[in-house]
């Protein structure tokens, strides 16, 4: 049982703690600390044109979102096309990275187990003002002192790409990993997420 019980919030939109990470402007909706450490919920925006380096989560699994924007991911050997509407699943122990392929930004919501966001804490700073970073080269070595604390291993370079493609429009939910069925798709309540500040 947990020590204390979540309180319910909601956060004004654009609200939420923000960060540098890694080029990006990533804003917390809600954190470990307020889920009992079951999820953490941001909201990441990639500068257009811009590429994550080639990384790899140990412990858990990635979602994401896209709301506006378009991208290349790259995981394992598959690549997705994915566009405003988009859902894509990178599970575990899967090398993966992702190209932003609009003129414009890309943002999404990213969902992952309750302590990437401390991850994100560690390896980026408290953003200035809420807008993008000015482009400067990610602290590697930073990076992956907190990737041994938190499960994240990093690269600093990209790979080329050889496997085969995959868009975002196919039948099922997009995998990145062979399966011969599609995840069962499932209905849910929407709800409102908290902001650090509540608690």
């Amino acid at each position: 049982m947990p020590a204390t019980q979540p309180k319910p919030y909601a956060i004004d939109p654009g609200g939420g703690e923000a960060h540098w990470f890694f080029g990006n402007l990533v804003t917390l909706k809600a954190a470990g600390e307020h889920t009992d450490g079951r999820f953490a919920l941001t909201e990441f925006v990639n500068p257009a044109g811009s590429a994550s380096p080639l990384h790899v989560h140990h412990d858990e699994h990635e979602a994401f979102y896209v709301l506006e924007g378009t991208a290349e991911v790259h995981c394992g050997d598959q690549v997705f096309s994915v566009a405003p509407g988009s859902f894509v699943l990178l599970p575990r122990g899967i090398p993966h990275w992702h190209r932003v392929s609009s003129d414009a930004p890309m943002r999404s919501l990213v969902l992952t187990t309750g302590q990437f966001e401390q991850y994100v804490i560690a390896s980026g700073e408290p953003a200035r003002a809420r807008e993008l970073p000015p482009p400067a080269p990610p602290d590697m070595g930073r990076a992956a002192a907190a990737g041994e604390r938190f499960g994240s291993k990093s690269s600093a370079r990209r790979p080329r790409h050889h496997g085969r493609r995959t868009n975002h429009n196919s039948s099922g939910f997009p995998r990145c990993t062979p399966a011969t069925t599609s995840p069962p798709r499932k209905s849910g309540s929407r709800a409102k997420t908290p902001d650090r500040s509540a608690s």
